[in-house]
């Protein structure tokens, strides 16, 4: 350590070294610690936020004008009638009793009897007498025949369905494609498969007698009438009523309603507009195949009365 004169200290036990002593320099009192003692430096400031402008105020809307006062309208006094509505009433009340009084006095119902003077003979004027009328008798209501019900919409109805063993809720009995209807109208049997005939299975039989000189079959269920005569005529009854009548007569105009038509056995005819009569011209005659409903009020045999025209058949004659 050095002392306040620059030396440096040595202990006395301390050996100096040989030769020369080292020179310290030591920086003088005065210029110790710095001329101006040091100060921490300041922090800098932030600069100061910027402030958004203040939004500008909208302009307020001008005053309302004055509204002048409207002026309310002058309600002139009201006038008093001159004459009570009562009175009126009443009035009118006279007119019509005065006026209906007068209708019955110069329009009487029955005109009064007048004693009347001629020839010095005294003549009675007797008011006519009102006679009614006689009664017309009501205009008969014509009733058109309906179709019969047909279930199975097959072509046949539930009635002819008894006929020929086919069921009445099945279109196609026997499960052959074919509807039962369609069947019957060519001959086959609607219950049972090809070629079984409406005949092979005893449903229908043949129309064949003496002195007619046609074949047609009919159901097996029916009842036949012969009716002799020119005519050759037969009824086939249906067990319901209904007839089908085949007759014969010489050819005459033709009718003039109706189509024409031509049967499955070849022969050419004239076929009604209700499809319920049936002319086949075969040289000089004409045979009528007619449906008749009787008292029935449908139609249940259509297609086996197509069924028979398309099996009529015209024969020689058996002796």
């Amino acid at each position: 350590m050095a002392d306040q004169s620059g030396q440096l200290q040595v202990p006395p036990s301390a050996q100096k070294p040989s030769g020369s002593e080292p020179v310290i320099h030591v920086m003088p009192a005065e210029f110790r610690g710095g001329k101006t003692p040091m100060t921490q430096p300041k922090a800098p400031v932030a600069p100061p936020k910027p402030v958004a402008p203040a939004p500008t105020p909208a302009p307020l809307p001008p005053p309302p004008k004055p509204v002048a006062p409207v002026a309310k309208p002058t309600v002139p006094a009201k006038k008093k009638p001159l004459v009570s509505p009562v009175l009126v009433i009443v009035g009118v009340i006279f007119l019509v009793v005065l006026a209906g009084a007068a209708y019955f006095l110069l329009n009487p119902s029955t005109p009064p009897a007048t004693n009347v003077v001629v020839n010095n003979t005294p003549v009675v004027n007797t008011p006519p007498v009102n006679t009614p009328p006689a009664n017309t008798p009501p205009t008969p209501v014509v009733t058109v025949p309906q179709p019969g019900k047909d279930s199975d919409s097959d072509g046949l109805t539930d009635v002819e369905e008894q006929l020929y063993g086919s069921d009445p809720h099945n279109p196609d009995t026997d499960g052959d494609s074919y509807l039962d209807g369609n069947e019957v109208f060519h001959m086959y049997n609607p219950n049972g498969n090809a070629p079984s005939n409406l005949a092979d299975a005893g449903y229908v039989r043949p129309f064949s007698q003496t002195g007619f000189d046609y074949t047609m079959y009919y159901p097996s269920q029916w009842t036949v009438q012969l009716v002799g005569g020119v005519s050759e005529q037969a009824i086939f009854h249906a067990v319901t009523g209904e007839t089908i009548q085949v007759s014969k007569a010489t050819k005459t105009a033709e009718p003039t309603n109706g189509t024409a038509t031509t049967t499955r056995q070849g022969y050419a005819g004239f076929l009604s507009a209700d499809k319920m009569t049936t002319y086949l011209e075969v040289g000089t005659d004409v045979y009528v195949i007619e449906y008749k409903l009787a008292a029935a009020t449908q139609i249940n045999y259509l297609t086996t009365y197509q069924m028979m025209v398309n099996t009529f058949k015209v024969v020689a004659p058996k002796p």
